[in-house]
């Protein structure tokens, strides 16, 4: 197999694995819509919050998911943007 070919074939791989992510975070079952009813959510604060110290000390773990608050910004067209502008979708 031909070096050229194979990295095609990881590209795709990886393509394929970031699509269904994309579906999955979005239009999956719940989706990110219903992150504040997550039943796995408060296990995992629980083993965060022993973790918030030093450097992190800021990081706070709530018992319940919360929203985040909606921030302003300007987009990298120069446009003014809030957070709830991108509602439904990835945001890193």
């Amino acid at each position: 197999m031909s070096r050229s070919l194979l990295i095609i074939l990881m590209a795709g791989v990886v393509g394929l694995g970031a699509g269904v992510a994309a579906f999955y975070g979005t239009r999956g079952p719940g989706g990110n819509a219903q992150a504040d009813s997550c039943a796995a959510s408060a296990p995992v604060a629980a083993r965060l919050t022993p973790l918030a110290r030093g450097e992190v000390a800021a990081f706070q773990v709530t018992a319940q998911p919360k929203l985040a608050t909606n921030v302003g910004f300007k987009a990298p067209d120069g446009r003014d943007l809030k957070l709830s502008d991108l509602r439904g979708k990835a945001v890193l």
